[in-house]
């Protein structure tokens, strides 16, 4: 529990820094570069995330082997080959892609975009070897400086674009992948024993066959960690291909205002996983218990936010008003999506349960493609498209939940229930309230959902002290 508590903390103040850099993105570079400016930047990220694909699971299947194990545990040795054949792989494959790219009819930015993707994809996965090695062996502290170094280039982004008045998109992209860089250079420092020293020569069929078996570990986690992002990811980009570029940025901003929480709460969830490989098996059930009781009374607090940040757009960016509009859908999914990355898929991993996690996923991203392309070729209205994502979010949190739930045989259908009350009386109420209205009708809820929950409030303090 002292471990935990003292990572949970370094990961905590990690994402601080990434919320405030968030915020400073999310509220405060709109209003400096415009909305079309704005929403390259969008396409930037929404195609950035998936350039981790090239490392075909490899440091997925590191992380699930090396999960739970001390660093000094580790074959130095091998794992120095086994970086520079996979930084080596990752260089090949961004060569090969950024000649299709000038080779294509693309417009001029979208080069720019794509040709970024193709940087980052040395860059990111290099440093994603290890990132995730350092997540395994359970030292966040080096994990979480290097995310507070990778965040500082907001900061220098937004100085730059004022002392400068140089207003493009372009200038955050560079200042994105500059701040890797430096995350990098003190990864790199902290796992001298990996890129630096060299005790002995591993043979090269040793390293192919612990890269295969790396691979094989790890290709599901990585598929089903990537369906996951493109449940999201898919309906972005049939969003833009319907209604172009602008309208994707309105989108795309209030998923954005929802993902700035959800990105924290991910983020910190980098402690579950190594911390639930050391647990008793004897005490996966209350930590299960612990966990997910813990999430469902916080997380609905987030909706709680929709009254600020509406004040804060009106405010500053008046011109993304119409982003508003599917907010009320989007910040619900902050409950769903949490408790699937933090407690779900950490459970699954743990318990190596990788192939389901991958089947719903799959049928999730399959379901989410359906609704966008209903929405976009059909309805024709992108609010169809926002509830699309609602809907098969829910239901994949809920279906997982459900399958957790027999593993570790404890009952929650009367928890979830209460839950889904709560959720869909915030997503339905925004038709018929405004911003103000809602935040003390859904705050009131909010109170009378803890006091009938006082009785799992007592229960989950008893079994957080039994762990010590």
């Amino acid at each position: 529990m002292k471990s935990f508590i003292r990572n949970f903390i370094y990961a905590f103040g990690a994402q601080l820094v990434s919320l405030l850099a968030s915020l400073i993105v999310t509220f405060i570079v709109p209003s400096l570069i415009g909305v079309t400016q704005f929403a390259y930047w969008q396409l930037f990220l929404t195609y950035v995330t998936y350039i981790n694909l090239s490392r075909l699971g490899l440091v997925d299947g590191l992380y699930l082997r090396f999960g739970g194990k001390h660093y000094e545990e580790l074959d130095y040795d091998l794992l120095a080959q086994e970086r520079k054949v996979y930084i080596a792989f990752q260089t090949l494959v961004a060569v090969l892609l950024l000649i299709f790219i000038l080779t294509s009819n693309l417009e001029g930015d979208r080069i720019f975009v794509f040709g970024a993707c193709c940087v980052c994809i040395v860059i990111c996965n290099a440093n994603n070897f290890l990132n995730y090695l350092f997540q395994a062996v359970n030292l966040t502290k080096y994990y979480s400086m290097a995310i507070v170094l990778q965040n500082l280039t907001w900061f220098i982004a937004v100085i730059v674009i004022l002392t400068l008045k140089i207003y493009s998109y372009k200038v955050i992209i560079v200042m994105y992948i500059l701040g890797f860089i430096c995350s990098g250079i003190f990864l790199s420092l902290h796992a001298k024993e990996i890129v630096c020293k060299r005790k002995k020569k591993i043979s090269i069929n040793i390293v192919w066959a612990d890269i295969k078996e790396n691979i094989k570990c790890g290709l599901k986690l990585m598929l089903a960690l990537y369906a996951g992002n493109l449940i999201v990811g898919s309906a972005k980009m049939i969003v833009d291909a319907s209604w172009g570029v602008e309208v994707f940025g309105y989108f795309s901003f209030s998923l954005t205002l929802a993902n700035v929480f959800l990105t924290f709460v991910n983020q910190v969830s980098i402690v579950v996983f190594p911390a639930l490989r050391r647990v008793k098996q004897d005490r996966q059930k209350d930590a299960y218990y612990l966990m997910r009781n813990v999430l469902s009374l916080v997380l609905p607090v987030v909706m709680l936010g929709y009254l600020p940040i509406t004040i804060i757009v009106h405010w500053i960016l008046p011109q993304y008003e119409q982003s508003l509009l599917y907010l009320p859908i989007f910040l619900p999914i902050c409950t769903f999506d949490g408790k699937m990355q933090m407690m779900c898929s950490s459970f699954f991993k743990s318990l190596r349960k990788e192939t389901i996690l991958l089947v719903i996923n799959l049928i999730t991203l399959s379901g989410s493609i359906f609704m966008a392309c209903i929405g976009s070729f059909v309805v024709q209205k992108v609010e169809f498209v926002a509830y699309g994502i609602f809907i098969v979010i829910a239901v994949r949190s809920i279906v997982s939940e459900l399958i957790l739930s027999k593993y570790m045989d404890v009952k929650i259908l009367k928890e979830l229930i209460q839950e889904l009350i709560l959720v869909a009386f915030f997503a339905l109420s925004s038709r018929f309230f405004d911003a103000a209205y809602m935040f003390i009708i859904f705050g009131v809820l909010y109170v009378l959902y803890l006091l009938i929950n006082k009785a799992r409030i007592k229960r989950i303090i008893g079994i957080s002290k039994s762990f010590k």
